[in-house]
């Protein structure tokens, strides 16, 4: 490499960090911390108040509730990787009503719910609330259900809840379940 070809190659790597420099200082004046947090840390990609899916094994086993005169059951997988996987039924009568599988992927930094009512795919939906033993998931393009939240109300108790809207109206479901397994 001659010395002009290395100056040339020094001046191209100095813009290339001050390009980076800049940007950093950017999103600090604009406090976008996302940006920051992958910028400065490969390894914490995900938003501080969303966790990691092995974060979730609080929803591990087999949680079973009534409802009236139906019956019902969720059983969650441990969270391995960067998915959890879940199944429900209501039973009424003796006869299934409801069944669906349920899939939480770890993806583009969030968890994604992805719900397989009645075996239906069906819009994903997004964490936007996680704190110890709570997530919420919700998809502002749906009217019902918008919301979905999953809550250890204590050691043997999870409540999930669905929420929306129905023709203007608020609507909300709560489904209250105890470990079984």
């Amino acid at each position: 490499m001659t010395d002009e070809e290395y100056i040339v190659l020094k001046r191209v790597v100095h813009a290339l960090l001050l390009l980076c420099l800049f940007a950093i200082a950017a999103a600090m004046k604009n406090n976008d911390g996302p940006f920051l947090n992958r910028v400065l840390d490969q390894q914490s990609p995900m938003p501080p108040n969303i966790p990691r899916i092995s974060e979730l094994h609080w929803l591990t086993g087999t949680w079973q509730g009534h409802q009236g005169e139906s019956w019902m059951e969720e059983t969650f997988t441990a969270p391995v990787g960067d998915m959890l996987l879940e199944t429900s039924r209501f039973v009424d009568s003796n006869k299934t009503t409801f069944f669906e599988f349920t899939r939480m992927v770890e993806k583009e930094g969030s968890i994604e719910l992805i719900p397989m009512p009645n075996g239906k795919e069906s819009a994903p939906f997004h964490a936007t609330e996680c704190r110890e033993n709570h997530i919420t998931f919700e998809n502002p393009a749906l009217e019902f259900p918008r919301f979905i939240t999953y809550e250890l109300a204590d050691a043997n108790t999870l409540v999930t809840r669905v929420q929306g809207s129905k023709h203007g109206e608020h609507v909300s479901r709560e489904f209250r379940y105890e470990r079984r397994l």
